[in-house]
C-alpha cells in the first residue's frame, strides 16, 4: 500500500512507534486521497503555531528526561519531536510529509534551515546526545524564521 511506503522510516521502526499515530493527516490523506477538504498543510499558518506548542511542551519533557538521566525517556520523546518538526518541514511548505527518500525531499523544499539534511540525520542517527536536543531546538527556531520570511517576501511580490 501507498501509505505504507510513503510513511516508514528506520528511526521510527526502530523505536516502536507507529507513523499513524505521528503522522495522522497524512496517514489519512494517503488512505482516502483528497476526499477533505482541508489538511493541516493546506492552514499551514494555523497548523505551524499548534506544531509549535506541542513542541515547547515536549521540549520541557525532554529536558526534564535531560536532567534525570532517563535515556529511554529521552530517546522516545526525541523521535516524537522530530516528527513533529518533520511537520514542521514540510507543511511550511504547504505539502504533506514524505518519508520516502527523506533526504532527496528535503532538498527540495523551499523553505527550510541551511544544511537541514546533515543537521537532521545527525539528530535522527542520535536521537538521545543532549547536541541532538541543542540542534533541533535550533532547527525549530530557524524554520519559523524562515516560514516568516518567505511569507514576508511572498507579500511584498504581491
Amino acid at each position: 500500500m501507498k501509505q505504507n511506503n510513503e510513511l516508514q522510516h528506520p528511526i521510527f521502526d526502530k523505536n516502536g512507534l507507529n507513523t499513524k499515530d505521528l503522522f495522522p493527516d497524512e496517514y489519512n490523506y494517503l488512505s482516502r486521497g483528497n476526499s477533505i477538504n482541508v489538511y493541516p498543510w493546506d492552514n499551514e499558518e494555523q497548523s505551524l503555531k499548534q506544531l509549535v506548542n506541542s513542541w515547547e511542551e515536549l521540549k520541557v519533557e525532554i529536558e526534564n528526561g535531560f536532567h534525570e538521566r532517563k535515556r529511554d525517556v529521552i530517546q522516545t520523546k526525541m523521535v516524537e519531536a522530530c516528527s513533529l518538526y518533520i511537520k514542521l518541514l514540510f507543511w511550511s511548505n504547504k505539502k504533506p510529509v514524505s518519508l520516502i527518500n527523506l533526504n532527496d525531499k528535503l532538498k527540495n523544499l523551499t523553505i527550510k534551515p541551511i544544511n537541514v539534511v546533515d543537521r537532521l540525520t545527525f539528530i535522527l542517527e542520535n536521537p538521545f546526545l543532549y547536541p541532538s536536543f541543542l540542534q533541533l531546538s535550533e532547527l525549530f527556531i530557524e524554520q519559523q524564521k524562515a516560514y516568516y520570511r518567505n511569507k514576508i517576501m511572498s507579500n511584498k511580490k504581491e
